[in-house]
This record gives C-alpha cells, structure tokens and sequence, in this order.
C-alpha cells in the first residue's frame, strides 16, 4: 500500500488478535442478549470494518441502524468540536439497542450518541466498543482492547480518512518521534 512517506506505522495488535477477540465479543454479547432480537447502532465511519466482522459473530435476530458524528477535522490526531452526519433514527422505542464504536478516547461521542438513543426509551442500551483508551473515560459494556494514548489506525481507524484498509491495527508516528 502506498502511503505518505512522513508517517510511521508502529504495529499494535495484529490481524489475527482483533479477529479472536471480535469473535470473543460475539460470544459475550450473544449470551447478553439470550437470543433476543437486538438493534445494532455502528457509529460510522470509524467502526464499519468492526462492525462487519462483528455481526456475522452474531447469531442473532438483528436490525442495523447506522448514525455518525465527527470529531476529528482533517489530518489532525486532537479531536475537535462533535457534528453530527447523520443522527440516530427516531423509533428506538422498547427496543435493545446496541451502540457499536471503534474507540473511546474522551468518551464524548459514544456519551452523545448513549445520550440521545437513552432519549428514545430503549428497553436496553448498551454499547460495544474496539479500543478504550487509558485512563478510561467512559466504561463500554462490551470492550475489545485497552489501549495507550498513541493514534491509532488500521481496521477502520484512520487519520485524515487514509489506513482504514490496513487489516492490523497501528500506532501512527513521525520518522524519528514518538507517536502522540
């Protein structure tokens, strides 16, 4: 694959890792649920690839319903201002609902997103969530990995909306720098 040359790619967790621990969650959410029907709520775009994998671990009568929220502008690794691109749909109502997210850093997107399903008067919300960062702000019902304060991407994270496709998860770096 062919990426900018001023960045650095510091493996993280390997393909193979996030598929077993995917599988794992699967395995945690389908016994959760016990065979109830469930509405899946992938928070787009960064938990796509996540969410993908996930649901065919999944053997459960389910809905997908997608929103999405922006915090990141551009080529930057701080996380700015939320905006919606797209809001949760409006009959969650006496429904289980499960929030799916790539990463928690602050915990303001996933919070948004638990916030205005809670609003709807789910019969459950509950969420799934990749990766955590440490300290952890905001605990997942349902969490894959914890992670170090370094930017990562791979398996549907990205920077600047480049290395979404890389099938591993990294820790993204300046030649000669620490990542941040």
């Amino acid at each position: 694959m062919n990426y900018p040359s001023d960045m650095v790619l510091q493996p993280l967790l390997s393909a193979e890792q996030v598929a077993r621990r995917v599988r794992e969650l699967g395995e945690e959410i389908t016994a959760a649920y016990s065979g109830r029907p469930i509405t899946l709520m992938p928070i787009l775009h960064g938990s796509l690839i996540f969410t993908a994998d996930l649901v065919r671990c999944l053997p459960l009568e389910m809905v997908i319903e997608v929103c999405g929220l922006r915090s990141y502008a551009g080529a930057t690794t701080r996380p700015s201002h939320l905006t919606w691109t797209m809001r949760p749909p409006g009959d969650l109502t006496g429904r289980d609902v499960l929030v799916v997210d790539d990463i928690v850093d602050s915990g303001a997107t996933l919070r948004c997103v638990l916030d205005a399903v809670r609003a709807q008067k789910p019969a459950s919300l509950r969420s799934c969530v990749l990766l955590a960062r440490e300290p952890l702000e905001l605990a997942p019902d349902f969490l894959g990995f914890r992670v170090g304060p370094g930017f990562v991407v791979g398996y549907g994270l990205d920077y600047d909306g480049r290395y979404r496709n890389l099938p591993d998860i990294a820790v993204l770096g300046q030649p000669g720098a620490n990542a941040q």
